[in-house]
């Protein structure tokens, strides 16, 4: 018996179709012919990342005809020569992991991404608070290098049955061979052998470039050299990614981070920041953009947060690797470099 559901995403803010098979039906469903269409999460009734649905002229309005989405509109401005850009970095293909969606459960478990024990992205233990950002996605902690679009990538999760000891729910996503196309946007839906659901947004890039960035802040004035309390967040976008983007940093107020000055200049580097490695396809240009939003508490304001916030984009090429946001009351400095 299958069953068929309707689920609303908070993360996405649509609604997401899956099946669910009854205990006996697995090898019933493993002989029947698998719809591609199935494996990927389906927003707002068509598959986000690969197909869109268009009516055309059909005389049934209820026919749809499912085609290729179209890459990003893209100029001859836009677009870098990947001769000159293998100069002075090394493009290659890659997958980035965007975020972690747990449908309707707390998750308690780990997230391990490539091969050969891989690079731990999310772990947490059972008693633990859950550690969701502002759309409820897990807050990821990694990886520290870009993951392999050479067909090796993969996503393993594991998760422990608290009611049954040393039982393990598993499942693995494949990532896949690096595209034809310069780089595809997926959301896929995956289950778990004991049936959780979690919807993983990805992109595969086929010239993806590993960049490291750096975020620094000084303040003017009589804070310079002060101990300040921050909290907000810092996210990395490209056009690519569509409306996700890779959470750099996040801490909500009432776990505000503490930095001290160093004695220079006074400016200090944030650490930790959850994740200092994003990897973006080289187009189109700009191909890189942080969104800063801040808040500072100095001793001299008196607890009142101060707001750095401010959107940076990055060419690429040889020079142009920090970018500075100003206001009245400090700076903050993005700098990036190429893995």
């Amino acid at each position: 018996m299958v069953i068929f559901c309707e689920a609303w995403n908070t993360r996405t803010k649509n609604m997401i179709d899956f099946r669910l098979l009854s205990p006996g039906d697995e090898d019933d469903a493993s002989n029947e012919q698998q719809d591609p269409a199935s494996t990927v999460a389906t927003i707002d009734d068509k598959e986000r990342s690969t197909w869109q649905a268009t009516a055309g002229n059909a005389e049934d309005d209820d026919f749809k005809q499912l085609l290729p989405m179209p890459p990003p509109n893209e100029t001859s401005d836009d677009v870098v020569d990947f001769k000159k850009v293998i100069r002075f970095c090394r493009p290659e293909p890659s997958v980035e992991l965007l975020a972690v969606y747990p449908h309707f459960f707390p998750f308690v478990g780990k997230i391990v991404v490539d091969e050969n024990g891989g690079q731990f992205v999310y772990h947490q233990e059972e008693g633990e608070n859950p550690k969701l950002d502002s759309e409820e996605n897990l807050v990821l902690t990694r990886p520290f290098e870009t993951i392999s679009g050479f067909g090796s990538g993969c996503m393993t999760i594991e998760i422990p049955e608290i009611s049954r000891p040393g039982v393990i729910d598993t499942t693995t996503l494949v990532f896949g061979d690096y595209p034809c196309v310069d780089a595809k946007h997926e959301d896929r839906l995956i289950t778990t052998k004991y049936g959780r659901h979690l919807v993983v947004s990805y992109v595969l890039m086929k010239e993806g470039l590993g960049v490291h960035v750096q975020v620094s802040l000084r303040l003017f004035g009589d804070d310079t050299f002060q101990t300040i309390h921050l909290h907000g967040q810092i996210t990395a976008h490209n056009r690519v990614f569509e409306d996700d983007n890779v959470l750099l940093f996040f801490c909500e107020e009432e776990e505000k981070v503490q930095l001290t000055p160093s004695a220079g200049n006074g400016s200090v580097i944030l650490k930790p920041m959850q994740r200092f490695i994003v990897t973006v396809p080289i187009n189109p240009q700009p191909f890189l953009t942080i969104k800063v939003r801040l808040n500072v508490t100095t001793p001299s304001n008196e607890g009142v947060p101060i707001p750095f916030e401010g959107d940076v984009e990055f060419p690429l090429d040889r020079d142009h690797r920090i970018r500075t946001i100003s206001t009245n009351h400090g700076e903050v400095k993005v700098s990036i470099t190429y893995n």
